[in-house]
């Protein structure tokens, strides 16, 4: 989803300086995740901090790809989506 974004913006999409400011610029890019989405993270500092974060709906890809088509935008947010279980397969991606 983010190689097919950058391929889009033609720039880093979430590009973070150390592993906390990169989730907290992948909460404000897909939106923050619900506590179901987290079930395989098995740290508990690490999911109280992602519970913690301000909360963010998903960026408008129409708004942020307007070169995109509707295709390609469905496409990255079925792949940009923090419960790896609800992430889009090679196959679904493909269909």
């Amino acid at each position: 989803g983010c190689i097919l974004g950058e391929l889009f913006a033609r720039k880093p999409l979430m590009q973070g300086r150390s592993t906390l400011d990169q989730l907290k610029i992948t909460n404000q890019f897909i939106g923050s995740p619900a506590a179901e989405d987290l079930w395989y993270v098995k740290n508990k500092q690490a999911k109280t901090f992602m519970m913690k974060l301000k909360k963010y709906p998903a960026v408008d890809y129409a708004d942020l790809f307007p070169s995109a088509s509707a295709d390609a935008r469905t496409l990255m947010a079925m792949m940009l989506v923090w419960d790896p279980a609800k992430r889009a397969s090679c196959d679904e991606c493909l269909e």
